[in-house]
């Protein structure tokens, strides 16, 4: 089974599997290319990630117009 591949621009919001410790679910990306840059929506921490580790461990993309 192939996974859709999403488009992905600088200011979307990323819907994550599971959990960041601080309770949300929602990233926003600062950065991307080979490596994905997310502030995450409940408590202001960044995370890179490496694009492969990412498009695994992402859920749904939110636009920022549905916010």
């Amino acid at each position: 089974m192939t996974k859709e591949r999403i488009n992905w621009q600088l200011g979307d919001i990323a819907r994550m599997k599971k959990p960041h410790p601080c309770g949300s679910v929602d990233w926003r990306l600062e950065r991307v290319g080979m490596d994905m840059r997310l502030v995450c929506l409940g408590c202001g921490r960044e995370l890179k990630l490496p694009r492969r580790d990412f498009e695994k461990r992402v859920r749904q993309k939110i636009s920022p117009a549905e916010q």
